[in-house]
């Protein structure tokens, strides 16, 4: 997105175009806005994954390591159901070209499936600024740098309930306030987005597409419904901000159904310049401050 504070006029007629579209359209597809996403247990309890039809959780035998900014994946999978569980949510929440896929799909491998869906965990574990995860032989190793104490004890306190139950834990978490991501995640959050939606538009520019037909990859096999919030800087009028943000956010809602999410899961909602995550006084800041932020209900 650019600056918000140029023609907010014409951005409160486009974002109320996009809102009366979306309200006609109710026939086939569900948009509400407004409602405050609902609160989740910091352990991502609430997330947990359909159980296998044998009854059995297993943490199967791969390896999860994340440094530079760059994820790989090693490790031995049963199938490729199992191994797209794994590399769908690592391919939207880290981007295509930052995973490294060295999972080999073999019938004889270990069974694997956790407790919590894989974008749960991967969400949670994508806030520490380096990690090595080993799952396999019954323990859980975790090794790693967060960028906070808050945040390290919130990702050892979810170890326990994200894997199976009767595994051993062993995790190291350093922590380095000068490393990563120093501020916790809200425990429903999946991902954000930065959408360079032109100024005072909701119309979702042509360089995002491409990003958004993956996302909506992924959720459309998630089930769960979906809080959909936009986001903008403080420049402005601030009650065309939060009329443009939740046409933005509407936008994105149509892209996704579109693309084969089912509209029922997706609700829409603008938090406007409200609800900032850097500082504003920064151009810096006012571009991660407009964002899209994709959130369980």
């Amino acid at each position: 997105m650019f600056s918000e504070d140029q023609d907010q006029n014409a951005g409160v007629a486009i974002a109320l175009a996009v809102a009366l579209i979306v309200a006609g359209s109710a026939a086939w597809y569900t948009v509400r806005g407004g409602s405050a996403p609902k609160p989740m247990a910091a352990n991502v309890a609430s997330a947990v994954a359909a159980a296998p039809q044998n009854g059995q959780l297993a943490l199967g035998q791969v390896q999860l390591t994340q440094a530079a900014g760059v994820l790989t994946l090693t490790g031995i999978v049963p199938d490729e159901k199992t191994h797209q569980r794994l590399l769908k949510p690592a391919r939207v929440l880290w981007g295509e070209d930052k995973v490294v896929d060295h999972i080999t799909v073999s019938a004889d491998a270990a069974p694997l499936w956790w407790l919590a869906r894989p974008v749960d965990i991967l969400a949670r574990l994508r806030q520490l600024a380096d990690f090595d995860l080993k799952l396999g032989d019954g323990v859980i190793a975790l090794n790693g740098t967060a960028g906070s104490e808050p945040l390290k004890q919130a990702i050892l306190s979810g170890l326990p309930d994200w894997f199976v139950k009767d595994a051993s834990v062993k995790a190291n978490l350093t922590v380095n306030a000068q490393a990563g991501v120093a501020a916790l995640a809200p425990s429903n959050a999946l991902l954000e987005e930065t959408i360079e939606f032109a100024t005072g538009s909701a119309q979702i520019p042509g360089t995002a597409q491409a990003r958004l037909v993956v996302v909506a990859d992924l959720l459309k096999d998630d089930g769960r419904n979906i809080l959909i919030t936009g986001h903008t800087d403080n420049t402005g009028d601030a009650t065309a901000n939060k009329t443009l943000s939740l046409a933005r956010a509407n936008s994105v809602v149509v892209f996704l159904v579109a693309h084969g999410v089912t509209a029922s899961n997706l609700h829409a909602q603008g938090a406007g310049q409200d609800q900032p995550i850097a500082d504003n006084g920064s151009e810096e800041g006012r571009a991660h401050n407009r964002r899209i932020e994709f959130s369980v209900q």
